[in-house]
């Protein structure tokens, strides 16, 4: 499915982490993301693997059902000429991209696989429990 795609772009209000744009990296595709869950875990802090395109609701931290509500019926949302220059610029950065594929695949299938995040959290929770430890002298 991935496979046919230049980019895939995820242009959420809100996401915990987008499963279908993990899915998009490990095809090798770059992506579009808006800034919520997952955008800079999967993009990258410097757009390695695509691009961050600001929230259509603004300020991601300040989502509240009752603020976005009445943004969900806008014919053209906030984030609208961010959205159309990063896709202008993917399409502009077309064989960039499309010469980053393996680089964006590997880079996916290392990161989430699945034995590398239980490691990770693992060593996550190691550490926030000797902290804990610490703090309370539980150690």
């Amino acid at each position: 499915m991935f496979s046919a795609a230049d980019v895939f772009i995820i242009a959420s209000f809100f996401e915990g982490w987008s499963i279908a744009a993990t899915e998009a990296l490990m095809a090798g595709v770059p992506l579009i993301h808006s800034e919520c869950g997952s955008a800079f875990e999967l993009v990258g802090t410097k757009g390695e693997r695509g691009i961050v395109v600001p929230n259509p609701y603004g300020d991601p931290i300040d989502l509240v059902w009752e603020r976005i509500y009445p943004y969900l019926d806008r014919k053209e949302q906030s984030n609208t000429q961010a959205l159309a220059q990063a896709i202008t610029r993917m399409i502009s950065e077309h064989d960039v991209w499309r010469g980053r594929r393996n680089e964006i695949r590997d880079y996916a299938l290392q990161a989430f696989d699945a034995q590398h995040m239980v490691r990770t959290y693992s060593q996550i929770l190691r550490e926030a429990r000797g902290g804990y430890a610490r703090k309370t002298s539980l150690s």
